[in-house]
C-alpha cells in the first residue's frame, strides 16, 4: 500500500509539464507508454527497500491523462474595443462648465419623512401652496393630513378649490390660514361644497354673512346640509331664538356650528339651573357675548361668585354687563380690592362715583388707574404687590 502511494505522487508529479510563452498556455503531456516505463522503474527501485510481496505492476492504478483543451483569451476578447479606444468620461475626469450643468441628478423620495419639508422642493402641490401662505409645519400635526396633501394633484385637485374659496368670498390673504386649518377642505366633492353654500344662502345668510362664516369656521364646509341644518335646529329650539337671532348669533360665532354640542348643553345647565338666571335673560347675555356658550364651567362659576357674592352685586348687573364673563378674574379681583382700599368700590349705579363693571372688567390698567382709581399705575402695581 506504501508502494501504491508512492506510485501516485510519482505519477502526480510528471503526469504534466506546464510552459509558458507569451499570452498562451500549452501543456507538454507524455504518452500511456512512457508513464508505464516510468512507473516500472520507479517500482524495480523501491523493491529491495520494501519488505514483503510486492503487488503485479497490472494491479496498480494508473490514472488516465488527457489532453487538456487549449483555450486563447484572444477569442473571448474578439470584437471589443481596445482600452486606448475607450471615449467615456471616468469618475475623476475635469467636467466643462457645460458639461456640469446640462447634469441631471435624481433623487429619490424618502422611504419615510416626519416633515413635509422634505418632500416640499420636489412636490408642486406643496410648493404652491406654501406661496399661498399655508404652514406645512401646522399642516402635518393633523393626523392624516401629510399624506393626503401629498396625494393631490395642484392642477386637478386644488386649483378648482381655490376657486370655489374665491367665489365664496375669501380673499387671497385668507387662503393659506383657512388651509392650514382645514386642509381637509381640498378633498371635498365641489359639488357638495356648492350645495352647502346655497343651503345656508337659502337660510336667509347673505353672501357677506356666508364668507364671514367660512372664515372664521374653516371646517364649516365640510358638515353635510343635513348636519348643518341639525345644529341650526338645536340652538332655535335650546336657547328660544327666532330665526333672525339665530343668524346674528351664528354670524357672531360661527364655530358655534362646527364645535360639540355637549359644552353648550352643559352651560346652559349651569346658567340656568346653578345660577339661577332666568330662560330670557341667558337668550339677552348670549346675544352679547356668544362665547358664554363655550367657556369652561369652572369659569362661569368664579365670575358669576366674584360678582355676586363678593363685590355684592344683584344678578341682573350681570344680564346688563355680561362680558365680565371674558375678562381675567384674578385681575377683576385685584382691581376690586384696589377701589376698596381706596373706598372708591361704589357700583350702584345711583350713588355718587359710580363704576361700572363694564369699566372695572374691560378697561387697560392705565385707562383704570386714571379714569377710575384715580391714582397713578405704579401705585396700584405696588399695592397688588401686597395681595
Amino acid at each position: 500500500m506504501a508502494t501504491a502511494r508512492c506510485l501516485r505522487r510519482v505519477s502526480g508529479r510528471f503526469g504534466a509539464i506546464v510552459k509558458w510563452n507569451g499570452a498562451k498556455l500549452s501543456h507538454s503531456l507524455t504518452d500511456d507508454q512512457q508513464h508505464r516505463r516510468m512507473l516500472q522503474d520507479t517500482a524495480a527501485a523501491s523493491a529491495g527497500q520494501l519488505a514483503g510481496p510486492i503487488l503485479p505492476l497490472t494491479s496498480l492504478e494508473i490514472p488516465v491523462v488527457r489532453k487538456l483543451e487549449v483555450w486563447d483569451i484572444s477569442d473571448a476578447t474578439k470584437g471589443l474595443p481596445s482600452l486606448d479606444e475607450v471615449d467615456e468620461a471616468g469618475a475623476l475626469d475635469e467636467l466643462t462648465e457645460e458639461e456640469a450643468l446640462s447634469l441631471e441628478v435624481s433623487r429619490p423620495l424618502p422611504p419615510r419623512a416626519d416633515r413635509l419639508s422634505v418632500y416640499a422642493e420636489r412636490s408642486h402641490t406643496l410648493r404652491q401652496l406654501v406661496l399661498l401662505g399655508v404652514e406645512l409645519w401646522k399642516v402635518e400635526r393633523l393626523r392624516g393630513a401629510a399624506s393626503m396633501l401629498l396625494r393631490l394633484d395642484f392642477a386637478s385637485d386644488v386649483q378648482e378649490r381655490l376657486l370655489f374659496l374665491r367665489d365664496v368670498g375669501l380673499q387671497d390673504e385668507d387662503l393659506g390660514p383657512f388651509l392650514t386649518t382645514n386642509p381637509f377642505m381640498l378633498t371635498q366633492d365641489i359639488s357638495n361644497l356648492q350645495a352647502r353654500v346655497h343651503y345656508l344662502e337659502s337660510c336667509g345668510f347673505g353672501r357677506d354673512a356666508v364668507a364671514k362664516m367660512v372664515r372664521g369656521a374653516p371646517f364649516l364646509l365640510n358638515f353635510s346640509i343635513e348636519r348643518l341644518e341639525n345644529r341650526l335646529g338645536f340652538y332655535q329650539s335650546e336657547l328660544g331664538l327666532n330665526a333672525k337671532h339665530v343668524r346674528e348669533l351664528m354670524i357672531r360665532m360661527p364655530k358655534l356650528l362646527t364645535r360639540s354640542l355637549e359644552p353648550v348643553k352643559e352651560n346652559l345647565k349651569v346658567l340656568q339651573l346653578e345660577l339661577g338666571f332666568r330662560p330670557n335673560e341667558v337668550q339677552h347675555m348670549l346675544l352679547k357675548v356668544p362665547k358664554l356658550l363655550v367657556l369652561s364651567k369652572r369659569k362661569l362659576v368664579d365670575v358669576f361668585t366674584l360678582v355676586h357674592a363678593t363685590m355684592g352685586l344683584p344678578q341682573h348687573m350681570l344680564v346688563q354687563f355680561p362680558q365680565v364673563f371674558n375678562a381675567k378674574t384674578i385681575a377683576m379681583r385685584e382691581r376690586h380690592s384696589y377701589l376698596e382700599h381706596l373706598g372708591l368700590a361704589q357700583y350702584d349705579p345711583l350713588q355718587p362715583l359710580y363704576v361700572s363693571l363694564d369699566r372695572l372688567a374691560t378697561t387697560s390698567d392705565d385707562v383704570f388707574c386714571l379714569e377710575v382709581a384715580r391714582s397713578s399705575p405704579e401705585e396700584f402695581h405696588d399695592f397688588r404687590k401686597t395681595l
